[in-house]
């Protein structure tokens, strides 16, 4: 029977869905514009583009598992398949992607006087394609673990109860170990990003004030916006990880089906919100976007004028 609780989650749920999907699909259907008219995409927006195609996938996944959550509870805890092994590439990609992102803003926006940084600086495409690409190995350690564990599971319901379910116990913590070891990379490279943006931005100000120049210039203005996608990152993710984290490692304490549906509501705000967040750091989505809304609002007026009845003077 559904219980007002979830009535409410599952209308967050929907609108945080409405609002993720929609930004996430402005962002991919922007770079694709641009990539028909030009021919060609910068880096950023290639990073973008990704982000977007992986968070939008994301949140189906993240939304399939919490329908089966609520409603079909036993195949949620027997046999979770491929619906949370679709979430794992996702969520991988997305954290992974994203990450990328915040070190593709430090070597584009930074400025340090040091050759090992110049070099990489250079090199940039290079960095974040080496990032992701060393980021499957995480990928693969935990499709195994989890398929592992699944196997055991299956085992566990067909009957074989005395050492699977050892087996079973010892997976799930191999697999809760490989996913947080796999999200506290990221977020230690996006902070480390944010530290050195900061430091970058400390040291251009103290120059600028040295030469008597005002502190509203282009490099400050980026310095900024780039500061502002990745502290939201750093902070949404925290976020939804804990949401992630605690019911996964407390399961045997948090038997409230409240509770669970909470955390997992929780944690769909980082694709959701961190994508709206980059529309508005971005000009050129920025733009994009105010520019949507301004036709969006002349074809309504259009379509109301239409629909008003006449009238003819006496």
């Amino acid at each position: 029977m559904v219980t007002l609780v979830q009535i409410i989650i599952s209308t967050i749920v929907l609108v945080e869905l409405i609002l993720g999907m929609g930004a996430n699909a402005f962002i991919a259907t922007v770079s694709c514009i641009a990539w028909m008219k030009t021919q060609k995409l910068s880096s950023a927006d290639k990073i973008l583009f990704a982000v977007a195609v992986s968070r939008f996938g994301l949140l189906w996944a993240m939304v399939i598992n919490l329908y089966i959550f609520m409603f079909s509870p036993g195949l949620h805890s027997s046999r979770r398949g491929a619906g949370i092994i679709f979430w794992i590439v996702m969520h991988h990609f997305s954290i992974w992607l994203a990450s990328g992102l915040s070190v593709f803003y430090l070597f584009k926006i930074a400025n340090f006087s040091n050759l090992i940084f110049h070099h990489l600086q250079w090199r940039v495409e290079r960095v974040v394609l080496a990032v992701l690409f060393g980021s499957l190995v995480f990928l693969g350690c935990q499709l195994a673990v989890e398929i592992t564990e699944n196997r055991m599971l299956k085992n566990v319901y067909e009957g074989n109860l005395s050492l699977q379910t050892e087996l079973g116990v010892t997976h799930s913590l191999s697999s809760l170990t490989v996913f947080t070891l796999e999200n506290i990379i990221p977020f230690t490279m996006s902070l480390i990003s944010l530290l050195l943006l900061i430091f970058s931005l400390c040291k251009h100000l103290k120059k600028m004030k040295f030469n008597g120049t005002g502190s509203q210039d282009a490099s400050t203005k980026a310095h900024i916006k780039a500061m502002l996608s990745v502290i939201s990152f750093l902070l949404l993710f925290t976020v939804s990880f804990f949401c992630l984290l605690i019911p996964a490692w407390l399961l045997n304490m948090l038997q409230n089906q409240k509770t669970l549906l909470l955390f997992q509501m929780i944690s769909i705000t980082l694709p959701s919100s961190h994508s709206l967040i980059l529309v508005f750091v971005n000009p050129k989505l920025k733009k994009a976007f105010w520019l949507l809304l301004w036709q969006l609002k002349e074809r309504l007026w259009l379509t109301v004028k239409k629909t008003q009845p006449i009238s003819y003077s006496q």
